[in-house]
C-alpha cells in the first residue's frame, strides 16, 4: 500500500494581536492644558459682546466659529492625543472675572456706539437735541447695568444654596470620621479575630 505522502509544514507565523486602547493611546502625543483654549474663547467673547452694535453678525459668525471648532476639538481629543488626567476645579479661576469685566465693559461701550456713533438713535427719536441724547444714553446704560447686578444676584444666590449644600456635606463626614476615631482610636491597640477565632489585640500601622 502506498504510505501518505506530506511535506514538513512550515512556520507557523503568530497572528498579530490588535492593539488595546492603552497601547494606542501610548502612542499619541500628550494632551494640551486648557489654558489657550479659555484664552481663545475670552478673546473672541470680547470681539462679540464689545463691538456687536457696530456689526451685529458677529454674533452668527462666532456662533459657527464654535460650531466648526467643537467638532474638530472633539476629534483631536478623541482621536489624536492621549486620554487627559482627570482634574477637578471648583470653577474657571481668572477668566471668570475677566469675563465678568469683559459683559460690563460691553454694555458701556454697545451704548455708546448707539448713541453716540451710530443713527440708530435718530431713527427713533428724530427730534432729540443732543443734551436729550446724551441723558437717553446714559438712562439705557445705567438701566442695562442694573439689569446685569440683578443677574448678578441671582447667581450669586444659587451658587451660594450649593455652598451650603457642600459645607453640610463636609460637616457629616467630619463628624463620621469623628465618631469612628472615637470607637477606634488611632495609636492604640484594636481588637482583631485571627484566623482560628481568637480574639488579639494588634496595633494599628
Amino acid at each position: 500500500g502506498g504510505g501518505r505522502g506530506g511535506g514538513d509544514a512550515g512556520p507557523v507565523q503568530a497572528e498579530e494581536q490588535p492593539f488595546g486602547e492603552e497601547e494606542e493611546q501610548e502612542g499619541l502625543p500628550p494632551v494640551e492644558a486648557s489654558l489657550h483654549d479659555y484664552s481663545e474663547l475670552v478673546v473672541q467673547l470680547g470681539y462679540v459682546v464689545l463691538f456687536s452694535g457696530a456689526f451685529p453678525l458677529v454674533g452668527a459668525l462666532a456662533l459657527a466659529n464654535n460650531v466648526l471648532e467643537l467638532r474638530l476639538d472633539a476629534y483631536k481629543l478623541l482621536k489624536l492625543r492621549q486620554r487627559g488626567p482627570l482634574r477637578g476645579a471648583q470653577d474657571i479661576g481668572t477668566f471668570q472675572p475677566i469675563m465678568d469685566i469683559l459683559s460690563t465693559a460691553s454694555i458701556m461701550t454697545n451704548c455708546a456706539i448707539i448713541g453716540f456713533v451710530s443713527n440708530g438713535l435718530y431713527f427713533y427719536f428724530p427730534n432729540t437735541t443732543p443734551l436729550q441724547r446724551v441723558w437717553i444714553t446714559v438712562l439705557c446704560e445705567n438701566a442695562l447695568l442694573l439689569a446685569k447686578a440683578i443677574l448678578d444676584s441671582c447667581v450669586d444666590f444659587a451658587m451660594e444654596e450649593e455652598r451650603r449644600a457642600y459645607k453640610m456635606k463636609c460637616f457629616q463626614r467630619t463628624k463620621l470620621l469623628t465618631q469612628v476615631d472615637y470607637l477606634h482610636p488611632r495609636g492604640r491597640p484594636q481588637l482583631y479575630t485571627t484566623e482560628t477565632g481568637a480574639a488579639e489585640y494588634k496595633q494599628d500601622r
